[in-house]
């Protein structure tokens, strides 16, 4: 789950402005994935969770990506950060883990918080990001082949345990 971002560098510089219109593109194996673009934001929350399947999870490398949204030329890269799920203390027992990262690369400044989990069986997804009870996030984030995604969790990767999911995907 792409929760939210803190602190961006504002791309945008105009006479009365300096803002970003940011959005993040995560990326497992080859398969990537794009959050909303927040307009005019330099904190935005997107709460937004994707699944990805993978036969190796533990030496899959995350890329994640924050752009600055232009409509005239070729967006602004805002900074990255990549990790492996295996590397950073993630199991496959289906409870979520989450984790703040400082974006790096070329005047990159701020950070992006998020959050992830693993199940080993078959894909079912019922549940997104949404608020909870207590104004926590919960949220399914990332899938094995043949894996289960459940475990619904709050952001700072306290898990849920009602075990409620809400909303739904299909």
């Amino acid at each position: 789950t792409v929760a939210n971002a803190e602190g961006l560098r504002a791309a945008d510089i105009g006479k009365n402005t300096s803002t970003s219109d940011p959005f993040t593109q995560v990326k497992v194996g080859k398969t990537s994935q794009k959050t909303k673009i927040i307009k005019k934001n330099l904190d935005p929350v997107w709460n937004e969770s994707f699944v990805f399947e993978t036969n190796n999870w533990r030496d899959e490398q995350v890329d994640v990506e924050v752009f600055d949204h232009d409509m005239m030329s070729k967006n602004d890269k805002l900074g990255m950060t990549f990790f492996r799920l295996g590397e950073i203390g993630v199991s496959a027992d289906g409870k979520a883990k989450g984790g703040s990262y400082d974006l790096q690369g070329p005047q990159a400044q701020g950070k992006i918080n998020m959050a992830y989990s693993v199940h080993k069986d078959k894909p079912t997804l019922t549940g997104g990001v949404f608020p909870g009870h207590n104004g926590h996030l919960k949220t399914p984030t990332v899938s094995t082949s043949g894996g289960k995604v459940g475990g619904d969790a709050d952001v700072d990767g306290d898990v849920d345990v009602e075990g409620k999911k809400r909303g739904g995907f299909g």
